[in-house]
């Protein structure tokens, strides 16, 4: 057999081979989404240097945002609440027939349900965007001509998202057969789609913000297309049918309602903030959805990955009865994803101006100029300690599906949200007042309770919108444990409290080091030359994880103990 033929066997195992550990699957997750991100941030960086915090931008941002928020609450609602439970019993009790007939039922429901919405939003796309308007009221007026673009941009967006439903049901399916590897690969050719759209077709398009939704549009192609073999090779029989009387699909819809439900409260909060950002200085919507792209990554690096390799063996575990297994499976996710998740976030807030700059404003003739990176950077100090809630907050929505109980989630969504606008609207009113990005300036003689209940142009708002939203998410996670702890399993006991102790007690450490070194280093090197910022970076980024690990390895705690035996295994693998 020759070695390329020996690869290609090798190659295509992985692809369609069962992952069996939570360990093994979250890391080939990881690997994956770790390339996903980076070309995300290539795209996001060639954005930031084609357009910069620029009108077209935001105004692509604000049209994008239904079309976005229908694809996440019918894709995280529909298919993570209802269809890889209920797949999963269905696979387990009744075999693969039924399997199809269910997985076929489902699809085309998705299909028309994404197919409907959409047209019903593209028709009345005009005035939702001129209602938008009056009610934001932004400091600048937008022509009919704007506004016409923006709702042809929102129509045109809702194509790659209904092939992205669909997709993400045969996603479902390949999860329940814990085909994961070939899920995460999916979003990464997506993501190659925009980064071709950006960097290629908006310079053949005379630099137009049409190259880059076009990209979208092949990336979702690609998206659906990259799974059909492994689906093929599984051997699922689709049927051109809807069998509605199926008693699964009943339990798929009375699981889903209530998570649907509940996303579009978080996915409501998206639409204020979005909006109220628009109401705000040109750029601010852009600021703050760049900052959100670099949030995101600890929580899809390690909340999505351990949470959705995860969900397969909770499922299991509880349609079992085996609720110690339950427990357990619960409290050493919920240990990694924290044991990874808080360097991480240490990091990208102590480091965030340097980030944002070598991200965004590369180049001699960015449009991403020093006021940009600083507008970004703000936001994301308020983001900050959401990278690790909004982690958690995935496993605990998702252990709660398990247990097929959707709608505790829905009642603390709703809580956790209204609550968190109100403090956006509040804070970004409070910010607006200050004129630089320095939190030195919010001291206690500046205070003027009436900041609260007013709003001027001042470019600090949008680091409110931050703040709150980081909140809500904080008191989401808190109400789900307290009700976890009361309604599943119990969790505050002290194998559980005391690892997540020594966890917070090494980040509190290394945030105070790393902070102390970052600005002696700031002091010292000459950060006008893009390669001393990048040493500098990579260097305080390297320290910050040494310090954290080091510490943990001095408490001994399972985790460190975890990553070592791992890779140990995988170098003997490589050996042999």
């Amino acid at each position: 057999m020759s070695p390329i033929f020996r690869l290609f066997e090798s190659s295509k195992n992985l692809l369609t081979k069962r992952d069996d550990s939570i360990l093994s699957a979250a890391s080939l997750m990881m690997v994956i989404l770790f390339f996903t991100k980076i070309i995300g941030l290539l795209t996001r960086s060639f954005l930031g240097y084609r357009f910069g915090l620029s009108r077209e931008l935001d105004m692509f941002y604000v049209a994008s945002t239904i079309p976005e928020i229908m694809s996440m609450i019918l894709i995280f609602g529909a298919i993570s609440a209802a269809f890889i439970p209920v797949l999963s019993k269905t696979l387990i009790k009744k075999g693969d027939k039924r399997f199809a007939d269910v997985l076929s039922s489902a699809l085309n429901i998705t299909l028309i349900a994404f197919t409907f919405i959409a047209i019903l939003c593209s028709i009345f796309a005009v005035p939702l965007l001129e209602l938008a308007i009056r009610i934001t009221n932004p400091p600048t007026t937008f022509t009919s001509a704007e506004i016409q673009m923006m709702a042809n941009m929102m129509r045109f967006m809702f194509i790659p998202q209904i092939i992205l439903g669909v997709s993400a049901v045969i996603s479902s399916a390949l999860q329940v057969h814990q085909r994961f590897l070939i899920t995460q690969i999916a979003p990464l050719v997506y993501n190659i789609g925009g980064l071709i759209g950006v960097m290629i077709l908006v310079p053949l398009m005379h630099g137009s913000i049409w190259g880059y939704i076009i990209g979208l549009f092949v990336g979702a192609i690609l998206h659906l297309l990259v799974q059909i073999p492994v689906y093929r090779q599984l051997n699922i029989k689709y049927v051109l049918s809807i069998n509605y009387k199926l008693a699964e699909i009943k339990e798929m819809f009375r699981l889903a309602i209530p998570r649907i439900i509940g996303l579009f409260a978080d996915q409501f909060e998206v639409i204020i903030s979005r909006f109220v950002a628009f109401g705000m200085i040109i750029g601010s919507v852009g600021a703050y959805n760049f900052a959100l792209g670099i949030i995101t990554i600890p929580f899809s690096l390690f909340g999505h990955t351990f949470s959705t390799a995860a969900f397969p063996f909770l499922s299991k575990d509880y349609a079992d009865n085996n609720m110690e297994r339950f427990r357990a499976t619960f409290i050493k996710t919920f240990q990694q994803i924290l044991f990874f998740s808080l360097p991480v976030a240490i990091i990208v807030v102590i480091l965030r101006v340097p980030l944002v700059r070598l991200m965004f404003g590369f180049g001699g003739d960015t449009k991403f100029d020093w006021l940009a990176t600083l507008m970004t950077a703000w936001v994301i100090l308020f983001f900050g300690f959401r990278m690790v809630f909004e982690s958690l907050a995935a496993l605990l929505v998702k252990t709660f599906y398990s247990a097929h109980n959707t709608l505790t989630p829905v009642i603390i969504s709703f809580i956790s949200v209204a609550v968190g606008m109100a403090l956006a609207i509040l804070l970004s009113n409070y910010f607006s007042h200050f004129s630089y990005f320095s939190i030195r300036q919010f001291t206690p003689d500046q205070f003027d309770f009436s900041y609260f209940f007013s709003s001027v142009d001042g470019p600090p708002a949008v680091g409110g919108i931050a703040l709150g939203s980081s909140l809500s998410v904080v008191i989401d996670v808190l109400l789900l444990l307290i009700l976890m702890n009361r309604q599943i399993i119990k969790i505050f006991t002290r194998d559980f409290l005391g690892p997540v102790a020594k966890k917070l007690i090494a980040a509190g450490i290394t945030f105070l080091l790393m902070y102390f070194m970052y600005n002696r280093w700031n002091d010292i090197v000459d950060t006008a030359k893009t390669i001393n910022v990048f040493i500098m970076t990579m260097l305080n980024a390297m320290l910050g994880m040494s310090i954290f690990f080091t510490i943990e390895a001095f408490f001994n705690d399972e985790e460190v103990m975890m990553v070592y035996r791992f890779l140990q295994r995988k170098i003997k693998l490589l050996r042999d």
